[in-house]
């Protein structure tokens, strides 16, 4: 769990964002798919960065369309595809 007030950043700024990606120890932003509810604090920053951004309630309208989304990602991940 990442709290902004111990990075000193809040939502959109790309600082927060980028700590989730090095507590995670992630090297490749395109393995990582950020989802939100908020356009403005949620996909304004993680883009910034090169993250791609899924917002509930725009991007994804059920949780059918998460889990197919998901699905479609994690195969693309396991056969090598990046984004």
């Amino acid at each position: 769990v990442v709290i902004s007030d111990e990075v000193g950043y809040r939502k959109p700024h790309p600082e927060i964002f980028e700590e989730i990606i090095n507590i995670m120890a992630i090297t490749d932003k395109r393995d990582v798919v950020y989802i939100g509810d908020n356009p403005n604090e949620d996909k304004l920053g993680a883009e910034k960065l090169g993250i791609q951004t899924l917002i509930i309630g725009q991007d994804l309208l059920s949780i059918e369309d998460l889990l197919q989304f998901l699905w479609v990602f994690l195969l693309d991940l396991r056969i090598g595809k990046s984004y």
